[in-house]
């Protein structure tokens, strides 16, 4: 006979294949980022770091739920070494300290303190002293 649309539209959360449960694989969180995507074998689920952060230098990594309901890794988003992005890296005389989403340069005691053409703290000594 024909389906009971009745039935249908109470049970519609309900898989009638078998008797186990849709696999799924776990829901992910990272506290410097968000996943979305799905969670269905197959499906794909993205984590998005938030600014400053990520995982191996990407700001998004990308991975696929598999037919075990298991994820291939687990990775999480990580702060940016802002410091290691400094061309100058705040020059011969000064100090990079590393802080969230930029990095401060700290000149030495009687150094002298120039911004270069790009941007940068350049801390240098006086080449006449």
């Amino acid at each position: 006979g024909a389906p009971d649309v009745q039935t249908n539209r109470t049970h519609n959360k309900t898989s009638v294949k078998g008797k186990e449960q849709e696999k799924r694989c776990e829901v992910l969180t990272d506290k410097n980022g968000h996943w979305e995507g799905s969670l269905r074998p197959g499906g794909v689920y993205v984590l998005t770091c938030d600014r400053g952060y990520a995982v191996d230098g990407k700001p998004t990594v990308n991975m696929t739920c598999s037919n075990d309901a298991e994820w291939p890794a687990k990775p999480w988003c990580e702060d940016i070494d802002d410091c290691a992005l400094l061309l100058y890296g705040c020059g011969p005389a000064g100090l990079c300290k590393d802080l969230p989403q930029r990095a401060e340069c700290i000149c030495e005691r009687s150094a002298l303190r120039d911004i270069a053409t790009n941007g940068e703290v350049v801390c240098h000594f006086d080449k006449a002293s």
